[in-house]
């Protein structure tokens, strides 16, 4: 009878800690889903530095899921895989809504580093233009065609400036 009593108290305790792991778990997941609510309205009223400001906050809500779920998550592998894939999903949900941002309102991104796209429409003195945005690049012969562009984002004068010193990578897609 010992024994019996000793076992279930032990399976108490793993269905405990395991329940205490999964519970944080699902109330991140339901913290994320909560700001990303929250950027519905903000995008609908073209507050574009709230919404930018939700994805900060999904940023680190998500940091922190992935923290506890590699940390300890593993104890129960299907958790641990849904959690996984959850994370990486709202990874990309961040990536396509900064990308909206961006799109809406490049200025938000002012001291900032960002990837986007970029499409020029001329070439003035060498530098990669279209309606709001300046790439000063010394890539050989530059083109009319697609960059992918990672840099820090300036704005002086009510213009997007990307000087070359802030290019982390470019590249023609």
């Amino acid at each position: 009878m010992q024994r019996f009593k000793n076992a279930l108290q032990l399976a108490l305790a793993i269905v405990t800690i395991l329940g205490l792991i999964t519970f944080s778990l699902f109330i991140l997941e339901e913290a994320f889903q909560t700001i990303m609510f929250g950027t519905w309205p903000a995008q609908d009223a073209q507050d574009w530095d709230t919404v930018l400001a939700g994805t900060d906050l999904m940023e680190t809500t998500v940091t922190t899921l992935n923290i506890i779920n590699y940390a300890c998550g593993w104890l129960q592998p299907l958790a641990f895989i849904a959690y996984r894939s959850y994370g990486k999903a709202a990874r990309f949900y961040i990536q396509g809504l900064r990308s909206k941002v961006f799109a809406m309102s490049p200025e938000s991104f002012n001291g900032r580093v960002h990837t986007f796209i970029f499409r020029p429409q001329q070439i003035v003195n060498g530098d990669l233009v279209n309606n709001r945005i300046t790439v000063q690049t010394t890539i050989p012969n530059p083109a009319l065609i697609p960059y992918r562009i990672c840099a820090k984002i300036t704005v002086i004068q009510n213009r997007i400036i990307i000087r070359q010193h802030d290019i982390k990578s470019i590249s023609v897609l």
